[in-house]
């Protein structure tokens, strides 16, 4: 039936007469077969749907510019039915175009479906590092209470990409008691795992596992698999951040088997990699690889180019990990290659190139790796810096300083800055408190045979005068989530069960 009216109304739009009727046909057409390459995009047979779609571009382009023009109703709807295979295969930046063409025209102004396009595709540019690209797109619209719902939803969602994580903890929760009042069980399902995940990048462990759990009970009575096994991998990365290893394992392995019973390949494919994240923490880089490799063919099979970039950004971690260069460069240039196609941006993993180099002593190699990478100026100031300072050059400490004040008020560089200290280990002489900035040196590796580095040491002050994890990470201009990892290292290293002992521990034995 889709192939008849496809071919009519190709066949009229040879014609002038019915050209506008015939361009809205194959708009509906093309509609029907996006939403049912999105509905299957994580089971086996998605691949071939979304590259059946994504074959068809060169015939969406030119229907997507007439429409906007001639029938913007029609071309919003193929547009957010496209939403899928915009972010699979690399088209967000013209999607983008085209959604801010339509958002101003009157006919799609308070389109809520072609809002909550647009807030998913701020969130998805928030998640490279673009944020601010549609910061300001909530509005009130004249819709349905399901559609603001999932408007606030996305909105926290992106907050939370932002690190303006109070606001992502108020859209969330409207959005639950929204959608709790039209009885969307599925969505406040979603909603929970996302405030599970709120709390879980500020540290509030407890309040993590009570949203994940809530989450699971309601996905467990609803008898929604699919729902059940996606708010597992986040509990089980929860316990990734906790450092119980025993846990990570036993919530994956059970998820894997939950994802087999539903043909649910995507998110059998994120537990292999989570759980090659946790063991990576662990420097079990034999086991971490394995799991990377096992995730690898899934994620090929189902044609996820942003699934399989991940998988090459943990080998390469691995591989530095193993102090092997050469393969972690390998890979950081096929990871380029491949975020490039997808039209994702690649700055992190040039700058994880560059460090690489430096780590291996080719600093002329890494200067040239550096003035090819398209990133701010701030961040840019900071690895020259930071070049210098492996060289051992004079003003390396004053420059690196310089860098880190201009960085301090952009909230969306600390995680860029934090990845590479945290990296690149105790060899790295960075704190990013106001005080510390002043006094930069060489870590000390050990106190009464105790081996912990500057930052933990920071931190374990803080932790004995009684600050929160929160208050920590304003402290020292890092997220919440990364305190709560200092913290857990240190409860580990010094053999002690909570924050009291250890906060006992340093005044007994670390002097100011």
């Amino acid at each position: 039936m889709l192939e008849t009216i496809r071919a009519f109304a190709e066949q009229m739009l040879m014609t002038d007469a019915g050209a506008n009727d015939a361009r809205a046909n194959l708009a509906d057409v093309l509609a029907l077969q996006a939403r049912a390459a999105g509905d299957r995009r994580d089971f086996i047979d998605g691949r071939a749907l979304m590259d059946a779609v994504n074959t068809e571009w060169d015939t969406i382009r030119p229907v997507m510019s007439t429409l906007i023009v001639s029938d913007p109703v029609s071309a919003a709807a193929l547009l957010v039915a496209l939403e899928q295979v915009v972010f699979a295969r690399g088209h967000v930046a013209e999607a983008w175009t085209w959604i801010n063409a339509l958002l101003m025209l009157p006919a799609c102004g308070e389109d809520a479906a072609l809002t909550l396009m647009a807030a998913r595709l701020a969130r998805l540019q928030a998640l490279y590092g673009q944020s601010g690209l549609l910061t300001d797109l909530a509005r009130e619209l004249d819709a349905s209470a399901d559609h603001q719902a999932w408007v606030d939803y996305e909105y926290g969602s992106l907050r939370r990409m932002e690190y303006r994580y109070d606001d992502a903890r108020a859209h969330f929760l409207r959005a639950e008691t929204a959608f709790t009042t039209i009885d969307n069980d599925s969505a406040r399902i979603k909603t929970f795992n996302g405030l599970g995940c709120v709390e879980m990048d500020v540290a509030n462990w407890d309040e993590a596992t009570r949203w994940f759990e809530t989450g699971l009970a309601l996905a467990r009575e609803t008898g929604s698999i699919l729902d059940e096994s996606r708010i597992t991998l986040n509990r089980g990365y929860l316990a990734t951040l906790q450092n119980d290893l025993s846990v990570v394992v036993k919530l994956h392995k059970e998820n894997i088997h939950r994802c087999e019973l539903v043909g649910d390949v995507g998110n059998m494919a994120m537990n292999y990699v989570n759980l090659a994240g946790a063991l990576i923490g662990q420097q079990q880089w034999d086991e971490a690889e394995r799991y990377e490799l096992l995730a690898l063919p899934l994620l090929r099979s189902l044609g996820n180019l942003a699934g399989e970039a991940n998988t090459l950004s943990g080998r390469a971690a691995i591989a530095h990990g193993r102090r092997d260069y050469d393969t972690e460069r390998e890979l950081l240039d096929g990871l380029i290659a491949l975020r490039r196609s997808i039209g994702h941006p690649t700055a992190s993993a040039q700058f994880q190139r560059v460090r690489s180099w430096r780590e291996s002593g080719e600093h002329e190699r890494a200067d040239v790796d550096l003035e090819e990478i398209s990133a701010s100026p701030e961040l840019l100031a900071f690895h020259r810096a930071i070049g210098r300072w492996y060289r051992g050059r004079s003003g390396a400490r004053q420059q690196l300083k310089d860098a880190l004040v201009a960085i301090r008020d952009k909230v969306e560089l600390h995680g860029a800055v934090d990845f590479l200290v945290e990296s690149t280990g105790a060899d790295f002489p960075l704190d990013l408190t106001p005080t510390s900035i002043q006094r930069l040196s060489i870590p000390e590796r050990s106190i009464q045979g105790i081996d912990l580095t500057e930052r933990e040491r920071e931190v374990l002050r803080l932790v004995a005068v009684g600050r929160t994890d929160r208050q920590i990470g304003e402290d020292l201009f890092v997220s919440s989530r990364t305190v709560g990892f200092h913290v857990s290292n240190i409860l580990r290293k010094l053999g002690l069960t909570s924050r009291a002992e250890a906060a006992a521990w340093a005044a007994r034995n670390l002097a100011e």
